[in-house]
């Protein structure tokens, strides 16, 4: 088990990170508040237009690291929920086949801008996932950490490529445009 102390830094924090960095099925995730950062593994490659994404490519907090980790970006079906997958769904869009879809029925205005994609290339995203990607994770005491200002603070100074907000990343007109294009196929595929 990680052991678990107050960090203020965000130097220390990303010293954290790299170093807990393993790949996905081999990191033990405590159910407890932190930080985590996805990175690409050495040996793969994410290409956003004519860049090479390499190491780190998000970075996120929550109150249940385990929890979002498992149950929203490296579960099928999860890109309902995740930010991170959807985002990586439509960069992979063509290599995968994915075929994005509503996330659920009824009136929900989301069910088109929070889309998935349809069972089996969920399952060929996670694969994905699997394969190419590697987690660190930084458990903090919710008491003496203010987790959204840590996030704010360590993806400016770390510049993660698919974080979309609270850094001037050159990427994210792109990445939106994609992920608009995923949202209107799930729209068609309502109707």
């Amino acid at each position: 088990m990680l052991q678990r102390r107050p960090l203020v830094h965000c130097e220390e924090i990303a010293a954290r990170l790299k170093k807990t960095r393993a790949p996905i099925d081999r990191l033990n995730v405590p159910a407890e508040p932190g930080v985590y950062a996805i990175f690409v593994r050495e040996a793969a490659q994410l290409r956003v237009r004519d860049t090479v994404l390499r190491g780190l490519i998000y970075l996120g907090t929550s109150g249940d690291i385990a929890s979002r980790l498992r149950e929203w970006h490296f579960k099928s079906g999860g890109s309902r929920f995740s930010t991170l997958r959807r985002s990586l769904g439509a960069i992979l869009k063509d290599h995968l086949r994915l075929v994005a879809v509503p996330r659920g029925s009824g009136r929900d205005r989301l069910r088109y801008a929070n889309y998935c994609f349809t069972l089996d290339g969920e399952e060929r995203l996670t694969a994905w996932i699997r394969d190419n990607l590697e987690v660190g994770i930084c458990p903090l005491d919710a008491r003496d950490a203010d987790l959204r200002a840590i996030e704010a603070n360590l993806i400016a100074d770390l510049t993660p490529g698919l974080c979309l907000a609270k850094w001037p990343n050159p990427l994210a007109d792109y990445i939106r445009e994609l992920r608009r294009q995923c949202a209107d196929e799930a729209r068609r595929a309502q109707n």
